[in-house]
């Protein structure tokens, strides 16, 4: 099953570090994918949980690229990589605004909690949902998964 960290955080929320680079890049290190937030501005990607906060290195993007799964905060962001790479051959990103269910361009199924498709990555599942036969799980507590 494939684990992914929601912004960096394996043992719970941290607000003052997801979705950092350094943040992101300690839970890559420990093994875990990572969901991450990215915005447009100025006509430049930036990290943030609740806006363009942090300028992101497209380097570090490129050289984590297998890892990352990236959640488009903005219509210029999503526009930009449907451009670039429609099938995602390298960035793999998604638009996930209160939808139960959102399809990642390389074709993986994003749930909610309790609107969960075997097969499907299930974000932030709590204490009762099935996760049998799921491809993945992302959450801000990951580690209780391992």
């Amino acid at each position: 099953m494939k684990l992914i960290s929601n912004k960096g955080n394996i043992n719970g929320v941290n607000p003052d570090l997801e979705n950092t680079q350094v943040y992101i890049q300690e839970a890559i290190n420990k093994g875990y994918d990572v969901k991450i937030d990215l915005w447009a501005k100025d006509g430049k990607l930036h990290l943030g949980t609740d806006g363009p906060k942090d300028l992101l290195d497209i380097d570090w993007l490129e050289r984590n690229r297998l890892k990352i799964w990236i959640q488009c905060q903005d219509i210029e962001v999503i526009s930009k990589f449907t451009e670039l790479d429609p099938k995602g051959s390298n960035i793999h990103f998604f638009w996930h605004d209160g939808n139960k269910i959102s399809l990642t361009n390389r074709g993986y199924m994003w749930c909610e909690s309790g609107e969960v498709v075997p097969g499907g990555i299930v974000y932030q599942p709590v204490d009762g949902d099935n996760i049998e036969g799921f491809f993945g799980i992302c959450s801000d507590n990951i580690e209780k998964y391992k």
